[in-house]
């Protein structure tokens, strides 16, 4: 019998894989970019939304807010199968909204394209990111990839300080050009 705050052979193991898989997903850069695409069509336009209500923002976001997205995914956690089809929906809705704000928003982007797309655009997601999960997932298993993924998500992005405050990072202006940092990524890989 195991004694009262003794750890179980099976939560040392479930511990283990934690560990391991946080170093093995800073080694797969697409889970980071499909959480990205995770926040930038729920939390982001959210707050957006509720800033410009709040007249905090002149305008909505430009992008719709799903939601339920995270419920969705989770509830396919189990299955590999019904995991990737759900997240490639997303990935699929994602990258075609993304497009036709790109190409509906032409006109005010003309004066200022970088500083314009700075603002305005979030990044599409790859082959390459796509890629990354189904390894993530055939050495972990869908579940503990797709909680993880959820869990990133909805996060906020930065850290905080000793005294509670955040330290790091900006939910609001992190999404930055569709074809910048990720472009050269894959160009560079």
């Amino acid at each position: 019998m195991l004694e009262q705050g003794s750890i179980s052979l099976a939560e040392e193991e479930n511990k283990d894989d934690l560990t391991e898989f946080s170093y093995a997903s800073g080694g797969h850069p697409g889970f980071h970019w499909i959480a990205y695409a995770i926040r930038h069509s729920t939390v982001i336009p959210q707050r957006d939304n509720a800033n410009y209500k709040s007249k905090q923002r002149l305008a909505k976001s430009l992008y719709t807010v799903r939601y339920g997205l995270g419920h969705n995914l989770l509830r396919k956690a189990y299955s590999a199968h019904e995991f990737m089809e759900a997240l490639t929906a997303f990935v699929h809705d994602y990258n075609v909204e993304t497009d036709q704000v790109y190409d509906k928003t032409s006109g005010e982007r003309m004066p200022d394209l970088h500083t314009y797309a700075q603002k305005h655009y979030r990044q599409r997601v790859y082959l390459s990111d796509l890629d990354d999960i189904l390894t993530l997932v055939k050495n972990y298993g869908p579940s503990l990839v797709c909680k993880m993924l959820v869990a990133y998500g909805y996060a906020s992005v930065g850290q905080r300080g000793a005294d509670g405050t955040k330290t790091d990072g900006d939910d609001e202006n992190e999404s930055g050009s569709q074809y910048t940092e990720h472009e050269q990524e894959e160009m560079n890989s």
